[in-house]
């Protein structure tokens, strides 16, 4: 059974996004099989029962697998959050190779089921409807996909708790189908276009549901990163994680060698900083063995002009009363836990997280130099 933990392994959150992205296909386009099969149905009715198995599909795999890898399930959705960097890039092609793998497994599975009933040889496949351009067929693909990624980046904002952004996003995607599947079937994911497409052998214009859903997505991701850059005023930049032992420490050590005016503290801190986190930053010249955890209070997240989150979720890492205190001022960081991990695993969290700050660093133009 997996892991609900928020920092799973990438070896979970891949095997995650494949379940989810298999589950995708073999419900969705399986419902569109199953229906175009089915006898006395109007048009109407087989939209509506398509978009909310899709629909329901997408919220159920949030619910159940959000937590592990953010449950995309979607190249389009990764390629938006890796360019709004709330995914990292080393991770783009694990959970990409991991959604296209789904998506296959999930295509085969339903050609494997309704090749007994002499299913449609489409199975589920999506293409354009008659009198659809390619170029308006691109162009609403991309359209309907920066609305989803989109309606996704709004759900991390604003809401603070998975059946919320799932019932968010799952209903986003009911609209989006029932707008645009009767010009272009609503694929808004390369992945679940290509399964159907390879598992039956219809091609025909399959490039539509790969540059269409990747450009919407990317559009979502530098609109998303453009409008939410930090715009840092006096206030420290606030690190945060469970215990303030590893993640949170390093990263404040990182951003004040930046002359960032920075801060870190634990909801459930521990009584003292991880010995091998010690060892690791003085091999970056930073001696931080000084160092106590603290106490998250509401009085660090009001006086911060940035809350970062490092490996947890918000309800972990914020007792409820102050979560809207974060609201304008959140950024998420996807980080393992260096407790209990060797040496190596130690060095390579480090890296992670100087290189983010870093990023961080150089992103926001209005930076608070450090007090003297």
């Amino acid at each position: 059974m997996l892991s609900s933990r928020p920092n799973a392994s990438p070896q979970k959150r891949c095997l995650s996004e494949l379940l989810g992205t298999y589950l995708l296909v073999l419900i969705g386009p399986g419902t569109v099989a199953a229906v175009s099969i089915a006898q006395d149905i109007s048009p109407l009715e087989a939209l509506l029962i398509i978009g909310f198995a899709f629909a329901a599909t997408v919220a159920l795999v949030i619910l159940l697998l959000g937590r592990i890898s953010g449950a995309h399930i979607n190249p389009a959705v990764t390629l938006a959050h890796t360019v709004a960097g709330k995914t990292t890039l080393e991770m783009f092609l694990p959970y990409l190779s991991s959604q296209v793998l789904g998506g296959l497994l999930g295509a085969f599975t339903v050609k494997l089921i309704f090749s007994q009933f002499g299913s449609p040889a489409d199975l589920g496949t999506t293409k354009l409807a008659s009198g659809v351009s390619v170029p308006v067929g691109t162009l609403l693909e991309a359209a309907g996909t920066f609305v989803l990624a989109m309606s996704g980046f709004l759900a991390s904002l604003r809401i603070h708790k998975k059946p919320g952004e799932a019932a968010l996003i799952g209903s986003t995607l009911l609209v989006i189908i029932l707008a645009l599947g009767p010009l272009t079937n609503a694929s808004l994911n390369p992945a679940r276009s290509l399964g159907p497409a390879l598992a039956s052998g219809y091609l025909t214009n399959l490039y539509i549901y790969w540059i269409g859903p990747l450009a919407g997505g990317l559009i979502a991701g530098l609109v998303y990163k453009f409008f939410e850059r930090p715009k840092l005023a006096k206030g420290p930049v606030l690190f945060v994680c469970i215990e303030n032992a590893g993640r949170s420490q390093m990263a404040e050590a990182f951003a004040k060698k930046h002359g960032m005016n920075a801060q870190s503290a634990g909801t459930i801190p521990s009584t003292r900083i991880n010995r091998i986190v010690v060892d690791v930053m003085r091999e970056r010249g930073i001696d931080i063995s000084s160092s106590h955890p603290k106490t998250l209070t509401s009085e660090l997240i009001r006086d911060a002009s940035l809350v970062v989150t490092m490996g947890c979720s918000i309800e972990e890492a914020c007792p409820k009363p102050i979560i809207a205190q974060m609201q304008k001022k959140l950024i998420e960081w996807d980080l393992e836990d260096p407790k209990g991990k060797p040496l190596e695993g130690v060095r390579k969290i480090r890296d992670e997280i100087e290189s983010k700050v870093a990023e961080l660093s150089k992103s926001t133009e209005t930076l608070h130099a450090s007090s003297s």
